[in-house]
């Protein structure tokens, strides 16, 4: 039932695919010496941001056709 109930929700369907690239990050920066945080300054967020050999990568999560948000932009 739970598989269904994500498969037909578009917003369940958003929340576990960022949540398995979360997983995937996290399991990658213990492996590669590399840090993983998120990013919020009122109302923007960048979903992932990942520090590694001197640099600083923004990531934003989505599972459907949207553009990138503002978050990123002001990141």
């Amino acid at each position: 039932m739970w598989r269904k109930q994500v498969a037909t929700d578009p917003k369940l369907w958003g929340r576990q695919v960022e949540s398995a690239v979360g997983a995937y990050l996290l399991s990658q920066a213990e492996l590669n010496d590399m840090n993983v945080w998120y990013w919020r300054q009122k109302d923007e967020e960048v979903d992932f941001v990942l520090e590694w050999n001197n640099e600083i990568v923004g990531i934003e999560v989505k599972s459907n056709h949207e553009k990138m948000t503002s978050g990123l932009v002001t990141f």
